[in-house]
Formats: C-alpha cells, structure tokens, sequence
C-alpha cells in the first residue's frame, strides 16, 4: 500500500483493464460504449475499472477538479496519478481480499493455519511484485479464492446459501 505510488506520474504500465476502461467513454461525444471491443481477455475487470474510473472523476466533479469528462481524460494525459492511483487501489483491494480468503480458506483445513497461510501468500515475491501492476489477474485471484472459501464452507456446514455463493463466485472468476 505505501508502495502504490511507486513510478508516478511516469506511467507506462501495461494496465490493459484501465486503459480499455478509459477508452469506454473516451470518445468525443464522451458518452460510454458498454461493448468493450476487446474479447481476448474477460471484461469484468475492464468493467470494475470503469466503474472506478467513473466513480473518481464524480469526485472530481463534485470538488471542482474536472468541468466534464473531457477535462478527466485530459488530465491523466498530463499527469495519470490520480487515475493510476485509482485503478491500483483496485489491485490492493482484490490482493488483501485474496490474502484473507487464503487465511479463511486454511483455517478451514485446519485449525490454526489461516494466519500463516495469509503471511505465506501476503509476503510472497510474485504477490508483492504484482501488487503495484493493474490486472485482471489479481481479481480473478481474489474471486477465485473466495469461490474455493465458499466450497469449503460448504463442504463443513452445508446449505445451498454456501453452494450457490460458490457458485457465483466461480462465474465472477471466469469473468475477470
């Protein structure tokens, strides 16, 4: 998280999810193209972006940062922090996700594991060089953790609430 800066404001993340979001309402008549165009990877991440991007420039708006979208679109051309920021913040969001359901997940297996396990995943060198890229990897990670959590649960309680969560999560998953 202190690191979720790191490079700004020189930009030069692939970052395919935001960008494909930004491009969504990017054209001149600024208003929002719901067809991605882009089907070699799973929109749901492109959608989390543009939900984000969207919400970040109604804060804008409403503080006096940006007049109209235009005004947002221009501004990451200048300097993307604040967007890059943004569009990162859902990364972190996803991996802390992820690190509880691992711990959930293990505890579930055995009593006790779940801290350690969340410690293993949390400091892991792969984890932590990807917590600072803008992916849909991350968000497919997170949900498809939580959809193992879920089946687990269901496997020690039962009940069809746990099934069919596991259920949705693992078709959230296959979305991002």
């Amino acid at each position: 998280v202190w690191n979720l800066g790191h490079g700004l404001p020189e930009f030069l993340d692939e970052a395919l999810p935001f960008r494909w979001a930004l491009a969504m309402w990017g054209e001149p008549t600024l208003s929002i193209d719901w067809n991605p165009h882009r089907f070699h990877h799973p929109s749901l991440a492109t959608y989390l972006h543009l939900f984000v991007q969207l919400g970040a420039y109604l804060a804008g708006r409403v503080t006096g940062v940006y007049a109209n979208p235009a005004d947002y679109h221009l501004s990451f051309l200048i300097d993307p922090t604040p967007m890059a920021l943004a569009a990162r913040g859902v990364g972190v969001i996803a991996d802390l996700a992820t690190v509880f359901f691992v711990a959930r997940a293990a505890d579930r297996l055995r009593r006790g594991a779940g801290w350690l396990a969340g410690l293993l995943v949390g400091v892991s060198p792969s984890f932590i060089v990807g917590a600072r890229s803008i992916l849909s990897d991350t968000i497919m990670a997170a949900l498809a953790i939580a959809a193992v959590e879920r089946m687990l649960a269901y496997r020690q309680s039962g009940g069809n609430a746990r099934l069919f969560a596991a259920a949705a999560l693992i078709g959230l998953a296959a979305g991002a």
